[in-house]
């Protein structure tokens, strides 16, 4: 296994010829290729048409075969294409469905923080109401306390956002 042995014929010498350059006919394929009744009955008739009844009636009946297996071709690409876009339509019902609930999350967390905002926005004013009589009695540290509270409670009830952006 040490000696690598010598090719007789590399290639390299310049003697190949060149290709033909002659186009080869494309060989039409038969429709009913994939259909071995029809292309039984195909043969039938034209071998033997007197095994199927004569001339006109084997030619009859090869067409009417020949018919009927390209109608079933056709419908069975039909129905290939169908499903496709049946598929794909559930794709795209999917795709709705999970954004209608999405959608439908977002309503119900707004109408939710419609109503905390409200909340806070009116306990912060009763908290602003208090603090006002409170600080009238010397009490102000414990009234700027509760001030401080109501004024924050209403700026978070109106400059608080409504969530995330709609996708």
């Amino acid at each position: 296994m040490s000696e690598i042995p010598e090719p007789k014929d590399t290639g390299s010498a310049g003697t190949q010829a060149p290709s033909t350059s002659e186009v080869l006919p494309a060989v039409s394929e038969s429709p009913l290729e994939g259909l071995p009744l029809a292309r039984a009955v195909e043969g039938l008739a034209a071998t033997r048409p007197r095994s199927i009844g004569g001339k006109a009636t084997s030619t009859l009946l090869a067409g009417s075969f020949a018919h009927l297996s390209q109608e079933l071709q056709a419908t069975k690409s039909d129905l290939h294409q169908t499903r496709n876009e049946l598929n794909s339509a559930r794709e795209e019902l999917s795709t709705c469905k999970m954004r209608a609930a999405v959608l439908a999350e977002r309503i119900r967390a707004h109408a939710r923080g419609r109503h905390l905002k409200n909340v806070s926005i009116t306990v912060g004013t009763a908290l602003i109401g208090l603090a006002i009589p409170l600080f009238r009695n010397d009490l102000g540290k414990f009234a700027l306390v509760v001030g401080c509270l109501g004024v924050l409670l209403i700026s978070l009830g109106w400059f608080s956002t409504g969530g995330e952006a709609e996708t």
